[in-house]
C-alpha cells in the first residue's frame, strides 16, 4: 500500500512509523484512566463534600463577625453573662422584713404592724414558696397581682425583677431583660430597679465592654448600672462576693472612663501651651491641679506644650465621699455614679456615723498632738497628717475630724486613728483635688 503524503514527510524526518492497530489501543486504555479518575474523584467528592463546602464558604462568603463596639440601645445578646465565666445566679433577696423593713419600737415598746404591710408581706413569702415549689403558673398569677395592686410603689419593681426571674427559667430571655429594663429604669432607688441594674450590667459588661474595640459610651452605660446596683449605703442585699465583682469591674471601667485621657461624658480638653503650668490651667478651668494630675495620670507637675489635657469639672454639689467604717474603705461619687475606692483607716467608736460638710482643705497641714496640744509643721516627721487635709463643719486639724494623708502606711487598713480618716498620701491626694468646699461626706458605721 502506498504511503500517504503525511506518512512520507514523517519517514523524511526520521519519525518512527507506528505500528499497526497500536492507536486504538492506546485510545481505549485513555478513556478506561479518565473514567476511573473521574469515578474516584466523586467517591471523593461525595465524601468530603460538607468539609469543602464549609472551607469553601469559610473563605471566600464568611460574614463580618459582630463587633462587641455595637452601641447600647437594643436588647443586648445573652449568654455566658458571669463575671468568671460561669452563670448569673438568681439573687437571695433574703426576708421581706429586710426588703421593706418595718419600724423598730423603742426599749419597751410594742411592735405595732398595719395590715397593709402585714398582707404584703405575707404575698412575698407566698412568692417565695411558689418559687420554691416550683409553680410557675401560681407564681406568675402571685407577681402580676402583686404588680398592678402596688402599682407605683418599691412593691411594683421587685415584683417585675422577680418576673424577669422567672422568664429567665422559661426560656424566654428576650423578654426577660425587658422586664429587668423597665424595673431598672422606674425602679433605681428601690430594690427591684437595683437587683435588675445588676443583673443587666452583668449581661452588658461582657457583651459590650471589649478592650479590643471600646466604646466609652457603651462602657457609661454599664458604669451607670452598676453603681445603681451598689449605691451610696451598704448594700446589703447584694453578697460579698457580688459586691467584689462590681467594685473590680468599676475600676476597671473607671480607670478608662475617668481616670484617664480616654473621652467620657463629663469630660473637656486643653491642649498645654507655650509657658503653660498646671496651676494656670487649673484656675483657668475652676478645679484644682491635684484634680488634672490624677485624671491624666501625670508623673507629677510636669507637662509639654502640645499635650492633651482632660478636664473634669467635679462640683460641690454632685462629688460625694462615703467612708464605710465596717469595710474601712472611702469611695467617692459624682453625680450618684461610682468613681473610686481607696482603704482607709479609722478611729473606731471615735469616728462617728454621720452627714458632714467639707469645709476646709489644706495642702502640707500642720497637726495639733491632741494630747500634748504640741503644734508639728508639716515637714516635722512628727507631724502624722501627711500632705493633705480635707476638714468636715469647719473643724480644722487641730479641733476636729476630717480626711488626711499620713506617715504611718502601714495602719491602712486599720481602726487606730484618733477619730480621722486617714489614707495613703497618694490616694488622699486624688480625693483632695476632686472633692470640692461643701461637698458632702457620709459616715457609716
Amino acid at each position: 500500500m502506498p504511503l500517504n503524503r503525511e506518512e512520507m514527510i514523517m519517514l523524511g524526518r526520521g519519525a518512527p512509523r507506528r505500528p499497526k492497530g497500536k492507536g486504538v489501543g492506546s485510545f481505549i486504555v485513555l478513556c478506561v484512566l479518565l473514567v476511573i479518575l473521574g469515578a474516584g474523584g466523586y467517591l471523593l467528592y461525595s465524601y468530603f463534600s460538607e468539609d469543602i463546602h464549609n472551607w469553601f464558604t469559610s473563605t471566600f462568603t464568611q460574614e463580618e463577625t459582630p463587633s462587641d463596639s455595637v452601641p447600647l440601645g437594643g436588647t443586648p445578646a445573652t449568654g455566658d453573662t458571669s463575671a468568671d465565666g460561669g452563670t448569673i445566679q438568681d439573687i437571695e433577696e433574703g426576708p421581706t422584713e429586710e426588703l421593706f423593713p418595718i419600724e423598730k419600737p423603742g426599749e419597751g415598746a410594742q411592735a405595732v404592724t398595719s395590715p397593709e404591710t402585714t398582707q404584703i408581706i405575707a404575698k412575698w413569702k407566698e412568692v417565695d414558696a411558689l418559687e420554691k415549689a416550683g409553680n410557675n403558673a401560681k407564681l406568675e398569677e402571685l407577681l402580676l397581682e402583686i404588680k398592678q395592686e402596688y402599682a407605683g410603689t418599691a412593691h411594683e419593681g421587685l415584683a417585675i425583677y422577680r418576673l424577669g426571674w422567672l422568664r429567665q427559667r422559661q426560656g424566654q430571655e428576650e423578654e426577660a431583660l425587658e422586664l429587668w429594663k423597665q424595673a431598672y429604669e422606674k425602679f433605681g432607688s428601690s430594690w427591684g430597679g437595683r437587683l435588675s441594674a445588676l443583673v443587666l450590667a452583668d449581661i452588658w459588661y461582657e457583651r459590650y465592654c471589649s478592650e479590643q474595640a471600646p466604646v466609652y459610651e457603651n462602657w457609661e452605660v454599664v458604669r451607670n448600672a452598676y453603681s445603681t446596683a451598689i449605691g451610696m449605703d451598704k448594700a446589703k442585699l447584694i453578697s460579698p462576693a457580688d459586691k467584689a465583682r462590681i467594685i473590680q469591674r468599676l475600676n476597671k471601667l473607671n480607670a478608662r472612663l475617668v481616670f484617664s485621657t480616654a473621652p467620657c461624658k463629663d469630660a473637656e480638653y486643653y491642649t498645654v501651651r507655650e509657658n503653660d503650668n498646671l496651676a494656670n490651667i487649673a484656675k483657668r478651668f475652676e478645679v484644682h491641679y491635684d484634680c488634672i494630675i490624677a485624671i491624666n495620670r501625670l508623673p507629677g507637675n510636669y507637662i509639654r506644650p502640645g499635650q492633651n489635657l482632660k478636664i473634669i469639672r467635679f462640683s460641690s454639689v454632685l462629688t460625694k465621699a462615703v467612708i464605710d467604717k465596717s469595710a474601712m474603705t472611702l469611695t467617692l461619687y459624682h453625680n450618684g455614679k461610682w468613681l473610686k475606692q481607696y482603704p482607709i483607716c479609722h478611729g473606731g467608736d471615735k469616728t462617728i456615723p454621720g452627714n458632714y460638710t467639707i469645709t476646709i482643705k489644706a495642702p502640707n497641714p500642720q497637726w495639733t498632738d491632741p494630747a500634748t496640744n504640741q503644734v508639728y509643721d508639716s515637714n516635722n516627721p512628727k507631724n502624722i497628717l501627711g500632705s493633705r487635709w480635707i476638714g468636715f463643719n469647719g473643724t480644722g486639724p487641730s479641733t476636729g475630724i476630717g480626711i488626711h494623708g499620713t506617715t504611718l502606711p502601714e495602719s491602712i487598713p486599720g481602726t487606730t486613728s484618733n477619730g480621722c480618716i486617714r489614707m495613703h498620701n497618694k490616694d488622699v491626694e486624688e480625693v483632695y483635688g476632686i472633692l470640692i468646699v461643701g461637698s458632702e461626706a457620709r459616715i457609716l458605721e
